[in-house]
């Protein structure tokens, strides 16, 4: 199990105490406050569920604990990497993965090819090289005089799918994978998802072309939002949207069914 802040959270609901946060980022340390001797053995045997090698001191009805590892539920994002008019949302940790580029998809649900993805191809075996050559020179309707002279791929050699990409389908329907050629994929970091009608995705980073959202990785604001979710409070639900309140934030949760985000933040001036 690990030690998050709904956690605590739960902890200090369950035994009606308060924690300050203050410290937990530069010194890994948590304050309980208003806690008797009781509630603080059962705080310090509720803590040995999610990690150990911490330590503690309880004085005037305070617990510190220090040496505490918090971990975060959410990846938070920012959905305008160019603008100021971006929301921040969030996603369950995890979510966002490393994901070959073609396995993704494009604005209108297609599928990224090996080409536009920037894959490249190895050629392993004589017979590989072989039906790729063969391949080239009847797509190009070479004369018999070039196929004899003219020798486009060789074993062991990396081509690109962008260069080469009208032989890939006969390369890899007739020869097996990870014998008599291998595929060097692109990777970026994202996520695909399902917007209602087609398959999306979300990237997060790239090494071609141009992302979809920022990842956030303030720790002081990460920390604020994930309080901010722990301690919501269900305040109304309409046009298909469910919005809790939180100190200092809004917190709407999308009922839509292109909705990807779990959660979007939205500060609240007015419930500071």
């Amino acid at each position: 199990m690990k030690l998050t802040v709904a956690n605590i959270e739960k902890m200090c609901e369950e035994y009606n105490v308060s924690v300050d946060y203050t410290s937990v980022l530069l010194l890994e340390k948590i304050v309980f406050l208003n806690v008797d001797a009781k509630k603080a053995k059962l705080i310090i045997k509720e803590f040995y569920k999610f990690q150990t090698g911490f330590t503690f001191s309880f004085l005037n009805s305070t617990i510190v604990i220090e040496g505490v590892n918090l971990e975060w539920e959410y990846d938070f994002l920012n959905t305008d990497i160019y603008g100021d008019n971006g929301e921040v949302v969030c996603v369950s940790k995890g979510r966002i993965e490393d994901i070959a580029i073609s396995d993704t998809y494009g604005s209108y649900g297609q599928s990224v090819t090996p080409e536009d993805a920037g894959d490249c191809f190895i050629l392993l075996t004589p017979k590989a090289v072989k039906l790729a050559n063969k391949a080239y020179h009847d797509y190009h309707e070479s004369s018999r005089e070039e196929r004899k002279e003219l020798v486009i791929f060789e074993t062991g050699e990396t081509y690109s799918c962008y260069e080469f990409g009208e032989h890939l389908d006969e390369i890899t329907h007739k020869l097996k994978s990870g014998k008599d050629y291998e595929m060097e994929r692109a990777y970026c970091s994202g996520f695909n998802y399902h917007d209602g009608n087609n398959w999306q995705t979300v990237v997060v980073e790239t090494p071609n072309g141009e992302p979809s959202v920022e990842l956030i990785n303030d720790q002081e604001n990460i920390l604020q939002w994930h309080i901010a979710i722990a301690r919501m409070e269900h305040y109304s639900e309409g046009n298909g949207i469910t919005r809790f309140s939180s100190a200092g934030f809004w917190i709407d949760e999308s009922n839509w069914a292109d909705a990807w985000e779990r959660y979007t933040i939205l500060e609240n001036e007015e419930n500071n």
